[in-house]
């Protein structure tokens, strides 16, 4: 992308995100005001989970599917897609997947990249995997997802049979080694998002299905991602339908191109575009919940519902990654 494009980029998000960085830094100190907080979203360790199953009527005050699944009301939240967090992120005496840093080459960057992989317990070369491409937000890497225990997530719900086992692929979406800066919000990092896309389906993706036992189809493949890596996942997946059948955002930011939103007669329809956000993310504000009115204005089936009291915060980003893996 052009300079310029980058620095007009730079200012349309300047403001929204000026807290990003200081909300990161969170996600890498334990304490116990993380654990309140969660509680406090009224996740309790005695409620039974919720099946892959969606019931009908779960709760009286629950709507219908058809209409609780894009409501975000918190009686449809908790009927549909509360989860209890720490019963996911734990780590259970369960068949461990392994969680481990490689490198490839990425001609666009034009050098070598860091990506973390995720394989499932009992990987086997003799069958192939849904991959599930996963995106951190801006100034953070790949390793953002691990810092909230996405390893024992993904391990659990294996175990619990609530999820098919997938290869997990969290690239780093970061500058080349001489333009990094301490800055959550700069230039440089703006662009390497700009360049994400070229990245991924013209470097990663390559890289991924030539050295991992990875199913190269459409339909057993996926993006997600977080805050910029929410905003970045749209993009990539409605860029990309051929290519992608699961698109899934939690508190996405701006800068994304809304046209993109759509599906034609021609468009190939993804099984699944899942959409989440706090109520309470003073960060992003309602840009998440712009884009889920620009899909129902353009007939897009997909799921959106608001986290009661979330923030730009790990509660809000690990729901919506429960909610994707228990639909896959």
């Amino acid at each position: 992308m052009k300079e310029n494009r980058s620095k007009s980029i730079v200012v349309t998000v300047m403001v929204v995100l000026l807290l990003i960085s200081a909300g990161y830094a969170l996600f890498y100190v334990k304490n116990i005001k993380e654990k309140e907080s969660v509680r406090k979203m009224g996740q309790q360790s005695g409620e039974p989970s919720v099946t892959k199953e969606i019931p009908e009527t779960p709760i009286p005050s629950a709507a219908s599917w058809s209409i609780a699944k894009q409501s975000g009301r918190k009686e449809d939240f908790e009927a549909y897609f509360k989860r209890d967090l720490d019963a996911y992120t734990k780590e259970r005496n369960v068949p461990k997947g392994k969680m481990k840093k490689v490198h490839y080459y990425s001609k666009v960057i034009g050098e070598k990249r860091e990506v973390y992989i995720y394989t499932p317990p009992g990987y086997s070369k003799q069958k192939k995997y849904p991959v599930l491409y996963l995106l951190h937000g801006i100034g953070c890497d790949g390793s953002q997802w691990i810092s909230m225990k996405a390893d024992n997530v993904l391990d659990n719900v294996i175990a619990d049979g609530e999820s098919t086992p997938c290869v997990v692929v969290c690239p780093s979406i970061t500058p080349k080694k001489n333009k990094r800066t301490t800055q959550a919000i700069s230039p440089e990092n703006v662009e390497a998002y700009e360049k994400f896309d070229r990245e991924l389906t013209g470097d990663l993706m390559p890289f991924i299905n030539s050295h991992y036992n990875v199913s190269d189809k459409r339909k057993d493949t996926a993006v997600a991602g977080l805050s910029m890596g929410g905003m970045e996942s749209l993009l990539v997946g409605f860029s990309h339908l051929n290519r992608f059948n699961y698109i899934s955002s939690f508190s996405a930011a701006p800068s994304l191109d809304t046209s993109l939103l759509k599906l034609t007669k021609h468009s190939r329809k993804p099984k699944l575009i899942l959409l989440c956000s706090g109520t309470s993310d003073s960060t992003v504000g309602d840009i998440p919940e712009g884009y889920h009115n620009i899909l129902t204005e353009n007939r897009v089936d997909h799921i959106w519902y608001l986290y009661p009291d979330g923030g730009h915060s790990y509660e809000v980003w690990l729901s919506g990654l429960i909610n994707l893996l228990l639909r896959m």
